[in-house]
């Protein structure tokens, strides 16, 4: 059974505090195969922007995205997954583009797909959730069940 270890994010305010976070999903990351993430946007007010940090590609799919929740989860999601890579694989942020192929994420960089990196996200009313793996696939779904 692999070990997994999920991490509540409850403060998305500043970029610090992101960085932060993303320092302790590292070193879970190596004590663990998997983390799951859950971020949660309730009182989330955007006072920095990430869209430099797109790919063109990214930046395309960042476009066709309406509702400004969601637009915030989708920047937050794939900067914190690339400043994970970056740490864990020394590769410069510019240089990492998360794609989506076959109805699965893919993070390739300038050497190529990351092969045993697995991720998956979720978005759902106020709440993300990121689910990374080392050398096993991963996937997650949620959604808001309503009475």
């Amino acid at each position: 059974m692999p070990k997994i270890k999920v991490l509540k994010v409850t403060d998305l305010s500043t970029l610090k505090i992101i960085e932060i976070y993303v320092k302790k999903i590292i070193s879970m990351l190596n004590l663990r195969e998997g983390i799951i993430i859950l971020l949660d946007f309730t009182n989330f007010q955007p006072t920095f922007s990430l869209q430099s940090t797109l790919s063109s590609l990214e930046n395309n799919e960042f476009q066709k995205i309406k509702k400004q929740l969601r637009r915030d989860q989708y920047l937050i999601t794939r900067y914190i997954i690339k400043k994970v890579v970056e740490s864990l694989y020394d590769i410069p942020i510019p240089k990492i583009r998360i794609v989506r192929k076959d109805n699965k994420l893919l993070i390739i960089t300038d050497k190529g797909t990351l092969d045993n990196f697995f991720l998956s996200t979720s978005y759902s009313y106020n709440y993300a959730v990121i689910f990374l793996g080392k050398r096993f696939k991963v996937g997650v779904d949620m959604e808001k069940i309503k009475p």
